[in-house]
């Protein structure tokens, strides 16, 4: 099972990316999800760091990546709910560079979010752009088979995706066979909805997991020593629904900066010390 966890290099924004990979090789990984930070991996309207490159220091780390993961935001342009015409171009040209460097680095996958909507206006205008660029995105991915796999968001962040019930809503609005679903069990926990909901739901839609923590009044994602979640209980649940997909340890908290491959270790002792135990 070990090699189904992918951890996320945004703890390790502030090393090389080269540390990263030697980092989460020598604990005993052998997949990352490649969140794309100018400084690790830059991707841009017109062009995306070079693959070739990356291929080979993950080949000699014997390494693989499970997704990558776009920065995408509002008031950064590139989400899917963009408004201005040129905007809108230009995310599309982001998202193609996006695609691109999956295709040639053979993830099997893309990370996106519904986008944001402008507070003077009505929702529904904003999830017409989304639905419609997301629509688009799934066919332009699709040709390269590279599927899209889209997260929910809390209200805090986004009034478009950020519930079952919307996300619902949203995958039968795009209806597009290669729009996938990843659930982040630290969200879930936050919205007070459950992983057996959503799996209930979405069934094999449910493509990507993102194995994160929740510890009340922190917005970011704690890691298994540090929070209301329980890994063993949650792996249980996630088990029991027949999900055979791989996992993204997404720490987000600001403490894990500085030494990020402890918290990469710990996560996998843990991890280590379940299977021996089952």
């Amino acid at each position: 099972m070990i090699n189904r966890f992918a951890p996320m290099n945004l703890t390790y924004q502030k090393f090389q990316l080269q540390t990263f990979l030697n980092d989460v090789s020598e604990v005993g990984f052998t997949k990352i999800d490649l969140w794309t930070c100018p400084t690790h991996f830059y991707v841009d309207t017109f062009s995306h760091s070079d693959t070739d490159q990356l291929k080979r220091q993950l080949q000699q780390k014997k390494l693989s990546i499970s997704c990558i993961s776009p920065r995408q935001s509002c008031p950064n342009p590139f989400h899917l709910a963009a408004k201005d015409k040129d905007i809108i171009r230009r995310t599309k040209n982001y998202f193609q560079q996006v695609v691109y460097s999956a295709h040639e680095l053979e993830v099997p996958r893309i990370m996106i979010t519904s986008g944001w909507s402008f507070n003077d206006e009505t929702r529904e205008e904003a999830w017409k752009r989304s639905v419609s660029l997301c629509k688009w995105l799934c066919r332009f991915a699709e040709s390269y088979g590279v599927k899209v796999a889209i997260e929910p968001l809390t209200p805090q962040s986004t009034k478009l995706v950020n519930s079952i019930e919307k996300m619902k809503k949203y995958i039968a609005d795009v209806d597009e066979r290669n729009l996938k679903i990843i659930v982040d069990t630290g969200t879930i926990r936050r919205e007070k909805e459950s992983l057996s909901q959503y799996f209930q739901v979405f069934g094999e839609i449910i493509d990507y997991c993102h194995l994160t923590n929740y510890k009340k009044g922190q917005f970011a994602h704690v890691d298994w020593t540090n929070g209301e979640l329980h890994l063993a209980s949650t792996l249980k649940e996630i088990e029991q629904n027949h999900y055979q997909g791989d996992f993204c340890l997404e720490y987000t908290h600001r403490d894990y900066f500085d030494n990020p491959r402890e918290i990469y270790e710990t996560t996998y002792n843990q991890i280590l010390k379940m299977e021996e135990n089952k």
